[in-house]
């Protein structure tokens, strides 16, 4: 026998019952069946209402007209259904409680730093612990923060170390920090100003791959930040440029790092802070790298060029003179034409090929064009040399 219940409960189990009830209803074998059945429901649904019968009249048609095996297996149901919730839950609060206990990134730095600062650590620790440190200082406030943290000091001091892997790591990190970042650039310059002069040693190291990193952390600082330029400028930052360009067997990466920089600085106060003199060994250093024809930077010497000669107005004719590079480029110029002219003489060619002797002919001509190289610029020249010399 059912036990009968009240209230809150009764209603429930009433649903449910009546739910599956309805379900043997519609599968019925016949229609006076389900007359018949109906009839009793709206009976007793009827009595209830009117107060001569109650909900347990009903319950109990409910109860005479459901399959109890499949109450059994629908409740079975609902209680795999609980189950699997349940489980759910607790992997969702599990992920909550690891993610609270995983470390944050000012946790990593921290622990990064400790390593840094342990003298007794290992160069493969300290390698390690520098380069998790260059993508944990990628956002701006993380990199804001290593001084705070008492990293900047470390990372400075191992731009000196004997390692050239450590050097190009510390510097790769300061590079990574100092990137598009006023603030980093401003810490850096007030608390660490030598920092210049041991960039400018990095980038001598005798492994391409350590100058690179040398010459990427430089011009990261150069380009926006007037004191740290100032302090290259003062460390004979061109002349160390001039050396990298002119070194024997230097590596292509290496002279397109440098050449990229000269056109940043032209574009900046080169010509207001270097002498004409050491603008035309730079300029003498440079064109060279546009003339060889084996050279992948033929592109980013033409532009480092037009940007000392641009720079050095009034005295940019003189300069392309005295460095050669009058003379290189129209050679160049004549070279580049001839191959042009014999290349629509053969069936086959490389479009890539022709496009690429096209911007550089078109950068020459660019470059001859310059109003600094006009013949009127030449004549106000000649004028002003002549008025110093009635003086």
């Amino acid at each position: 026998m059912w036990p009968l219940a009240t209230g809150s409960t009764l209603s429930c189990l009433l649903i449910c019952l009546y739910c599956t009830s309805s379900q043997a209803v519609l599968h019925n074998e016949t229609a006076v069946s389900q007359t018949y059945e109906s009839v009793h429901l709206s009976e007793a649904a009827r009595k209830s209402k009117d107060g001569k019968g109650s909900l347990e009249d009903v319950l109990h048609w409910a109860i005479e007209n459901s399959d109890p095996e499949q109450l059994k297996q629908q409740a079975e149901t609902v209680g795999r259904e609980d189950v699997g919730l349940t489980a759910r839950q607790q992997e969702v609060q599990q992920l909550i409680r690891d993610m609270q206990a995983a470390p944050t990134e000012i946790d990593l730095i921290k622990d990064t730093i400790d390593v840094l600062t342990n003298s007794s650590a290992p160069p493969e620790e300290m390698l390690m612990a520098l380069e998790a440190l260059q993508s944990l200082v990628e956002p701006i406030d993380n990199a804001n923060d290593l001084h705070t943290l008492r990293g900047l000091h470390p990372i400075v001091r191992l731009l000196s170390h004997d390692s050239p892997s450590l050097q190009a790591a510390a510097a790769f990190v300061l590079g990574t920090a100092a990137s598009n970042n006023n603030k980093f650039q401003e810490q850096l310059m007030q608390l660490h100003p030598e920092s210049i002069s041991l960039l400018l040693q990095v980038t001598s190291s005798s492994s391409a791959q350590t100058s690179k990193k040398g010459l990427y952390a430089l011009a990261a600082l150069l380009r926006n930040n007037a004191d740290a330029r100032a302090l290259f400028y003062s460390n004979q930052g061109v002349q160390h440029l001039i050396s990298l360009l002119k070194a024997p067997n230097q590596t292509e990466q290496v002279s397109l790092k440098v050449l990229n920089l000269v056109t940043d600085l032209s574009q900046l106060d080169l010509g207001k802070k270097v002498t004409a003199k050491d603008r035309q060994k730079l300029l003498a250093a440079v064109h060279p790298h546009a003339c060889h024809e084996t050279s992948s930077n033929r592109e980013e010497a033409l532009m480092a060029v037009r940007g000392i000669l641009e720079c050095s107005d009034t005295e940019a004719q003189q300069i392309a003179h005295n460095s050669g590079a009058s003379t290189a480029l129209q050679s160049m110029k004549q070279s580049l034409k001839s191959h042009l002219n014999s290349i629509c003489l053969v069936e086959s060619y490389h479009v890539e090929d022709v496009q690429c002797k096209r911007d550089l002919l078109h950068l020459c001509n660019d470059i001859e064009s310059m109003p600094c190289l006009s013949s009127k610029a030449t004549s106000s020249q000649e004028q002003r040399a002549t008025q110093h010399e009635d003086l």
